[in-house]
């Protein structure tokens, strides 16, 4: 079933809708890194796995930071990832709000 919904997703570029799959802090923050790095379009999940394409095409799963930045140290992918002007540097790019925690009663 979720794979199906997942694969519709598609449909819905251009609509109020979004769909995002829950990552772990650890993952959240490696694909917020492989996205400033490599540019939104380039970096997608799939069953909770980072999938980068590479300026030749090429497609990795990542899962350290190590492994995208051996993938991304012999190409120039900041100029070739999109930029926008009202990016905040210090705050990662595109990253969510942090969740609140409840506290315990």
């Amino acid at each position: 079933m979720k794979t199906a919904v997942w694969k519709k997703k598609a449909s819905l570029k251009g609509s109020s809708f979004v769909l995002s799959e829950f990552l772990t802090h650890q993952r959240q923050s490696l694909f917020l890194l492989a996205r400033k790095r490599l540019g939104m379009k380039n970096c997608w999940t799939l069953d909770g796995n980072i999938i980068v394409k590479l300026p030749d095409g090429t497609r990795h799963r990542i899962d350290t930071e190590e492994s995208l930045s051996k993938l991304t140290v012999n190409t120039d992918v900041a100029a070739e990832a999109p930029s926008s002007g009202n990016q905040d540097s210090s705050s990662g790019y595109n990253s969510k709000p942090k969740r609140a925690v409840r506290a315990k009663k």
